[in-house]
């Protein structure tokens, strides 16, 4: 039984990684694409289509801040995959699923709920100047593979954040309302 849980747990997280690693590819690919100008004309056009969107950018290097700042509006699609793709892989022990009350679950969920709101806001509807932000957040729009990492986590938090709220609100709510019947 142990190895089976383990297995579980090892498929759970293969999952996680390897959905992460496809979301970021299209970064590395567009940043590639930005650094080598091979493309160049390909993401001028995807600059000017997305410079009306709100999102975050540098003024140092807009176009590729533009387009991955739009692409991070994507990440919550690759968490909802994940929970798709690991809905009947993920174990949860029923004695966690029956100590946990209504009341802290429902509370879990609402703060987790606060900070998904937050980061649909950020991501979906506010514009941020990375290069007139927070000192060190100028260094990063300064520098273009600081700005690649500062997109990539940025990538991570959001897919990471979705994740654990699609597991809490949607995937312990219905095993428990399943131990109950």
């Amino acid at each position: 039984m142990n190895d089976l849980k383990h297995q579980n747990d090892k498929n759970v997280i293969f999952y996680s990684v390897s959905i992460f690693i496809i979301g970021i590819i299209p970064i590395l690919v567009t940043f590639t694409m930005y650094i080598s100008g091979f493309g160049i004309g390909y993401l001028n056009y995807l600059y000017e289509n997305l410079m009306s969107l709100p999102s975050s950018f540098s003024e140092t290097h807009p176009v590729i801040s533009k387009i991955l700042g739009n692409y991070l509006k994507l990440s919550p699609l690759f968490s909802l995959l994940f929970m798709v793709l690991i809905w009947n892989k993920l174990k949860v022990k029923k004695e966690a699923i029956e100590s946990l009350t209504w009341g802290k679950l429902i509370s879990t969920i609402s703060l987790f709920f606060i900070m998904v709101l937050f980061l649909i806001f950020f991501t979906y509807f506010y514009s941020t100047n990375l290069s007139t932000s927070w000192s060190k957040i100028q260094t990063i729009s300064r520098n273009e593979y600081l700005l690649l990492l500062y997109y990539i986590i940025a990538f991570l938090s959001i897919y990471f954040c979705f994740c654990l709220f699609f597991i809490l609100s949607v995937y312990v709510p219905y095993k428990k309302l399943k131990a109950r019947i």
